[in-house]
């Protein structure tokens, strides 16, 4: 299995100008928009640019190693754009300014530890009055202050017309939402199989 991925990445890398060559073709086909950026600093004129053009106040990102890479988190807050984390290993690092070593398991040296001590010193962590089914009450406070912020965002963002579903993918983050929103969160799978 090891050996067939390094042959498939290593036959990518030697047919790179022409894979992106298809890829922009395909995006454009499809209406989409393509950019090949000398520098990071180009590209993130070119992704600031959209995002003020279309009024984006908020970008909620999964993992992303480019988007660590080139520092993008930093130019669009410099932008007066708020980023979110989505990737709880990913919002270790944000939380702690660090950048990503690796693009699996990106918080891997933090322990359960280094990550209590670090979250209690960035958030207020309040004892909770009830748990949610399987927690340990500290991880329960912790997932909850750490929450907060996705709370208000989701709350604010219905407010303003925006999401009527909330759809996350990992059962961590559906769980968080329903012990600290009594909302329920759909499975992009979900998504799918109603639209079919």
């Amino acid at each position: 299995m090891k050996d067939r991925a390094r042959q498939t990445q290593e036959k990518a890398i030697a047919n790179l100008p022409q894979l992106l060559s298809q890829l922009e073709a395909s995006v454009r086909a499809n209406g989409g928009h393509f950019l090949f950026a000398n520098s990071a600093a180009d590209a993130h004129q070119y992704i600031r640019d959209v995002l003020v053009q279309h009024e984006v106040k908020l970008v909620v990102k999964g993992k992303s190693i480019t988007w660590e890479e080139t520092r993008l988190n930093h130019s669009l807050e410099a932008a007066g754009i708020e980023v979110a984390e989505s990737d709880l290993a990913e919002f270790i690092l944000q939380v702690a300014d660090e950048q990503p070593l690796r693009l699996i398991a990106p918080a891997l040296d933090y322990s359960r530890e280094c990550s209590t001590a670090l979250f209690k010193s960035k958030f207020q962590i309040r004892p909770a009055a009830r748990y949610g089914k399987g927690y340990k009450h500290e991880s329960y406070e912790l997932s909850m202050a750490v929450g907060a912020d996705l709370f208000a965002q989701v709350n604010q963002a219905e407010q303003e017309g925006g999401p009527r579903a909330l759809v996350a993918s990992g059962t961590c983050c559906r769980e968080q939402l329903m012990a600290g929103m009594g909302r329920t969160a759909l499975h992009p799978a979900e998504v799918l199989e109603s639209t079919l």
